[in-house]
């Protein structure tokens, strides 16, 4: 996690760095720019080479190990449920969960990890704004409680959703294993375009609710960005008038439109966790 978070810290430094280096330029500072530049570079080099590989040894190493211990678990509580459940839920939809559930929570810790660290860059972000101008402190605010009042709004709706998209698709295993299994029995009895029939009104359905959770997300992701987009125009807006006005330093106008886009990481965040939140609801239940 410490390695992470490490990572997570360069593009805020980094920013630092580079803003410092627009001054450097726009002052024909040509001493202080080529030592940001150096120091740029130097940081990205240190960040995506020298931690990249142990991070990613270590992470592949946590992430097989958590599958491995969440498979055996999940096989074992399966094996332990007395013969009654296997009559209420069929061997195909308890395949699919000792295939799919353990990747699903997996999923849902790497984007967890994602946000945690990207708040902390947010907050920290935020404490700087102020430091450059109160007015854009209260803009970023703004911003945030807007971006997450429309996602506490929204997320009921497309958890809904996912939970009768989860329901039907578990649906459409159990009955598709039940008839391939006995697909002999079915042939000799002649029902099998009757039994083709219920399939695939159960597929129908199935991609009939896909097809509103696919239009729902849409909405929610433009209506998201169209907040985001005019929020950054008055924040930018506000910040040039004050460059303008000999109120803030051209530096700080690209700090602060460098940091916007680290506000809208944690807010894409936040939208990912949400919804992989939803997906994965039923599966850590199933787990537990």
């Amino acid at each position: 996690v410490l390695l992470t978070i490490l990572k997570y810290f360069e593009p805020l430094v980094n920013a630092f760095v580079w803003s410092n280096a627009f001054q450097a330029l726009a002052d024909q500072n040509a001493n202080l720019f080529f030592k940001c530049l150096i120091l740029w570079s130097s940081i990205i080099i240190f960040a995506w080479v020298l931690l990249q590989l142990p991070t990613d040894l270590l992470y592949n190493h946590l992430e097989k190990s958590f599958l491995e211990n969440v498979s055996k678990d999940l096989y074992n509580k399966v094996t332990d449920l007395p013969s009654k459940a296997f009559e209420d839920i069929g061997v195909g939809e308890f395949i699919n969960r000792l295939y799919n559930d353990p990747d699903r929570v997996l999923e849902l810790l790497k984007k967890l990890i994602k946000l945690s660290c990207r708040l902390i860059i947010a907050i920290i972000i935020v404490i700087i704004s102020f430091t450059v101008s109160i007015i854009v402190g209260i803009e970023l605010i703004i911003l945030c409680i807007v971006m997450f009042v429309f996602s506490n709004v929204y997320y009921p709706k497309l958890k809904k959703f996912h939970e009768e998209i989860k329901k039907e698709s578990d649906n459409y295993i159990k009955v598709a294993t039940q008839n391939l299994t006995g697909i002999r029995e079915i042939k000799g009895l002649g029902i099998k375009d009757n039994i083709s029939k219920r399939v695939s009104f159960i597929i129908n359905d199935l991609f009939k609710k896909g097809r509103k959770l696919g239009k729902s997300e849409t909405i929610y992701y433009s209506l998201n960005n169209l907040f985001y987009f005019v929020i950054q125009f008055i924040i930018l807006f506000t910040l040039a008038t004050q460059v303008f006005e000999g109120k803030v330093l051209l530096a700080s106008f690209v700090l602060i439109e460098k940091y916007i886009w680290r506000i809208d990481d944690v807010i894409e965040s936040l939208s990912e966790f949400g919804v992989c939140f939803n997906k994965v609801t039923v599966s850590l239940k199933r787990i537990d």
